[in-house]
């Protein structure tokens, strides 16, 4: 599958979006806003409340370690960025997420019932965002290969066309 300028565009923004937090600490293009994929925006607020409820969800773990803020605000706006890019191929190709997505969805959500309730969105959303990018990029890949005539795609082949 050839990119299409807007996927390429979409890759582009979100390396240069996290690369931009992580180098000078400010990711914002317009006062408020961590990151814009398309139409979507990406507040900074919802990054900071985000990433404040999975430092209170995970903090007992973490025992006496410190991890610096900035970090996890990277992370959260990675996982956002990589979720939101996701979400927007899916519309694209008019793919939905595959059944081991919601299956990892139900098990994180499980897990996450040891948290208290206002953290639990949060947890799941940031711990399920590789799953959701890996299956609709796995599933927009199995469809752009079926129309190419591809009636049995190995997973080699699907592989290779989500990279794509």
């Amino acid at each position: 599958m050839t990119s299409s300028p807007r996927s390429r565009g979409l890759r582009s923004l979100v390396a240069l979006a996290g690369a931009a937090l992580l180098l000078t600490g400010c990711g914002a293009m317009r006062p408020g806003v961590a990151a814009q994929v398309g139409d979507e925006t990406i507040s900074l607020s919802e990054i900071d409340e985000t990433a404040a409820l999975w430092c209170r969800a995970v903090e007992p773990e973490l025992q006496d370690q410190v991890v610096p803020m900035r970090f996890v605000r990277a992370a959260v706006l990675g996982s956002l960025l990589e979720r939101t890019v996701a979400e927007q191929i899916a519309e694209e190709y008019d793919v939905e997420p595959s059944e081991a997505y919601r299956t990892a969805v139900a098990q994180q959500t499980q897990a996450a019932e040891a948290y208290p309730e206002d953290t639990r969105a949060a947890l799941v959303a940031v711990s399920t965002s590789a799953a959701y990018r890996t299956s609709v990029l796995d599933a927009a890949a199995t469809k752009a290969l079926r129309a190419d005539g591809v009636s049995s795609p190995t997973v080699e082949q699907v592989s290779e066309r989500a990279a794509d």
